[in-house]
């Protein structure tokens, strides 16, 4: 009879035992997702650093893409300024243009052309994000193209590639390539007078065209002409004014 009560005491503790380390357990395990939950909701959100952390981030550039239309083709083109747009000159031999960025359309109540370079410009009535320009790019740098090819659907592309070749010296009686660069990043119709962009999302240079519509070979007009072309345009801004 002694036996028989020691072992239900003994199997008392034991389930005592048991019962405290289960409480124990899920206290630890409450105070974990707790705190997780906690950390979840006071940090903040990380910041991408580098062009492969923004695969999963909105990119803020998209916000100064977009597309010149009158309705019926399109070109590309992206704001280097508040309320001015940089596009290929060729996207501007239509009339009754507008401008559609970040899902916003806007009128177009200015406009220039090069007389040089395949390079034009846009004034707007409105404040947009705009990039940066950039540096002279160097052989072998990667580089990303933003702009959408032939539909809406595909509104600010982005491809990615390498610069091919600098100084590119071609003429004919469509196109005149002079000091332009090509690169390997993809490019389709439409996407004339898209950003061609550095690691840093700089402005390098600009989408005009195909070679022979050859896939992956796709020239550019380099950042120094898009420059030289707003002197362009902002000398006779100045002149207009004297």
């Amino acid at each position: 009879m002694n036996k028989k009560r020691l072992m239900n005491e003994k199997l008392k503790k034991v389930g005592l035992w048991a019962s405290a380390v289960l409480v124990l357990t899920t206290l630890i395990v409450s105070g974990a997702v707790y705190a997780a939950h906690i950390l979840a909701v006071t940090l903040p959100t990380p910041t991408p650093t580098t062009v492969s952390e923004y695969n999963e981030f909105t990119l803020p550039v998209l916000d100064s893409c977009g597309i010149i239309t009158d309705g019926q083709g399109h070109g590309s083109c992206v704001a280097i300024g508040p309320d001015i747009l940089l596009t290929a000159a060729h996207c501007l031999e239509h009339v009754g243009l507008w401008v559609e960025v970040a899902g916003h359309r806007y009128e177009v109540v200015e406009q220039y052309t090069s007389k040089i370079y395949d390079v034009g410009f846009v004034r707007i009535d409105g404040i947009l994000p705009y990039v940066e320009l950039g540096k002279m790019p160097q052989l072998l740098d990667k580089v990303y193209i933003v702009g959408t090819p032939r539909e809406i659907v595909f509104l600010n592309l982005i491809t990615s590639g390498i610069i091919c070749k600098l100084g590119i010296q071609y003429s004919n009686s469509t196109v005149n390539w002079v000091g332009d660069f090509i690169c390997d990043a993809a490019a389709w119709c439409g996407m004339s007078g898209g950003p061609v962009l550095n690691e840093q999302w700089q402005l390098v240079g600009m989408y005009v065209g195909l070679f022979y519509d050859v896939d992956n070979f796709s020239v550019c007009v380099p950042v120094t002409q898009v420059r030289a072309a707003l002197d362009e345009y902002y000398n006779l801004d100045q002149e207009e004014y004297e």
